[in-house]
């Protein structure tokens, strides 16, 4: 099975990567800055796709961070638990689902 590596030598030297299907929680204090750390580690590689559930950021504001950090916006996907109670008409995309 392919293992993934998280690039960050704290964290490959303990797990030895991340296995194919891993979900991942990342609980840290506010500012801590620890959303780069999960698009660091969610970014989907060439031919594979990410799928981000979204709690205290839009939609677009994920897609905008993934392309920041260097991925194909056409690869992720990303179920948005907040847009949905200010904008209840929003409908959903292929890609984008609002709950």
């Amino acid at each position: 099975m392919y293992s993934y590596k998280s690039g960050i030598a704290q964290i490959d030297d303990i797990s030895g990567g991340f296995d194919a299907g891993t979900n991942i929680l990342i609980l840290a204090p506010p500012m801590s800055q620890a959303d780069q750390l999960a698009y660091a580690l969610t970014k989907p590689l060439t031919g594979e796709y990410a799928i981000v559930l979204s709690t205290n950021e839009r939609a677009s504001e994920v897609v905008d961070a993934f392309k920041a950090a260097g991925a194909d916006k056409r690869f992720i996907g990303v179920i948005d638990a907040i847009t949905k109670s200010s904008t209840p008409s929003i409908i959903d995309t292929p890609r984008l689902m609002f709950v």
